[in-house]
């Protein structure tokens, strides 16, 4: 999304910039968060074995 962010400030105002960097946070937060619940999901899912190692 930084892409978006620099064309916008370079072909128009700085108001038309601020969508991309807006989704751009969004977008970082809803990540993070989507990975933690699948990686608690996956660890659920997972059979708990002890390694005789």
């Amino acid at each position: 999304m930084a892409l978006a962010t620099a064309l916008a400030v370079k072909f128009f105002t700085a108001g038309a910039a601020l969508p991309g960097a807006i989704f751009s946070i969004w977008l970082n937060l809803t990540d993070s968060i989507f990975a933690s619940a699948c990686l608690k999901v996956d660890n659920r899912a997972a059979p708990k074995t002890r390694s005789n190692a």
